[in-house]
């Protein structure tokens, strides 16, 4: 930007050369950025000229028609002087900020914005098993509601089968779905802590987004750092969200 100002105000000032000038007219042509920097460039010169334009009909009224001293002379040269200054200032201002802003948004995004980005509900897996229990026909039931999308039916028949690692982990998904996330994180860790099932990649995955949505943000690094360290299923997925998260 710097240079930019440097070759704006020479050309500004007719100091440039025709060879200068004729590559002035080629840059302002192809360079999206050199023209936008001209015009603003040429904005605040007209408002500076404007402004100048008032200030210098005041002095000239104040003298009643009497020559401008050298004294004077000096004074509007230091005022021009000094307000170039001031908008090549703005000029760099603005566009640093406008730089910084764009940087924010597109690389950043909120708690809620990343689990709804990489938030999935898991298929109940139906399982056809030999007992007649109660256990076994409550759970039956209870992923027949699942699958329906009937979270709120689901979660009690869940709640009833003690000791299995399924009906925890289902009943984890069904609390995210009614938006009760710290239930949905106890579930999620007691599936964990078993050690020994099928459903720990998913748990820890689910773990992750309920930290994440409930902005213990400490938690979710620390869990999605985890999934990264053990080569998990969603590697992936947690690297792009540790790249994204504020």
């Amino acid at each position: 930007m710097k240079n930019y100002l440097e070759l704006i105000e020479k050309f500004h000032n007719g100091e440039l050369s025709n060879e200068e000038l004729e590559k002035f007219k080629i840059k302002l042509r192809s360079n999206p950025e050199f023209k936008k920097d001209f015009d603003l460039y040429k904005e605040i010169n007209n408002a500076i000229l404007e402004d100048d334009v008032i200030e210098l009909r005041n002095q000239v009224n104040s003298i009643q028609g009497s020559s401008i001293n050298d004294t004077q002379k000096n004074r509007i040269r230091k005022l021009y002087s000094n307000k170039w200054y001031l908008a090549a200032a703005v000029i760099t201002i603005v566009i640093i900020i406008g730089t910084f802003l764009i940087s924010i948004i597109s690389d950043t995004y909120s708690n809620e914005e990343l689990f709804k980005k990489y938030y999935e509900p898991e298929d109940a897996v139906l399982i056809t098993r030999s007992g007649n229990s109660e256990s076994d026909l409550d759970l039956t039931k209870a992923l027949q509601q699942f699958e329906q999308q009937n979270y709120k039916e689901a979660i009690p028949l869940l709640r009833k089968i003690d000791n299995n690692v399924l009906s925890r982990f289902y009943l984890g998904i069904a609390y995210i779905e009614t938006n009760d996330f710290s239930k949905a994180i106890n579930e999620f860790k007691g599936v964990i802590d078993h050690g020994d099932n099928l459903f720990i990649e998913q748990s820890e995955w689910y773990l992750g987004l309920c930290y994440l949505i409930s902005n213990e943000k400490n938690k979710a690094i620390k869990d999605f750092r985890k999934i990264i360290y053990e080569n998990s299923l969603y590697k992936p997925e947690a690297e792009e969200i540790l790249n994204k998260i504020k």
